[in-house]
């Protein structure tokens, strides 16, 4: 038993996964809160509101994941041209997929901003794992 906990200590980058949501959820904690500014207290159409808010909360969170989840000490023009390729396919996919599930789908639009962030958040822990902090501390 011991020797197959000590391969996963090895291959499961552990501190990473369970920083990640910390970070990520004060991220997200903090897009929420504007978004539902914005939407509610401004009038702001919904998408317009996550169209103006993504790309703030996103910089934060490249920022703490670089330096806090993935203590990563690559290349940081590198790793932010990949960073931005990144964000332009979630916050695209995002808008897309916020939009079927409320127009579409009827989802209300604050529970379907939920929906959209937990798919994004599975597949963007992966590619900043894989592709953006390749060089990262394990």
């Amino acid at each position: 038993m011991s020797k197959y906990l000590d391969y996963a200590k090895q291959k499961l980058p552990v501190r990473q996964i369970l920083v990640y949501p910390f970070v990520g959820g004060f991220t997200t904690g903090l897009d929420l809160f504007l978004y539902w500014l914005l939407v509610d207290n401004f009038g702001v159409w919904y998408l317009h509101a996550a169209a103006v808010i993504s790309p703030v909360t996103l910089t934060l969170n490249y920022t703490l994941h670089r330096a806090f989840t993935f203590q990563s000490t690559g290349k940081k023009r590198t790793q932010l041209t990949k960073y931005v390729g990144l964000v332009i396919t979630n916050y695209l996919i995002g808008l897309g997929l916020l939009y079927v599930v409320v127009d579409v789908a009827g989802v209300h639009y604050f529970i379907g901003r939920l929906i959209v962030f937990g798919v994004i958040m599975i597949w963007n822990f992966l590619a900043l794992k894989l592709v953006v902090f390749a060089d990262s501390k394990g």
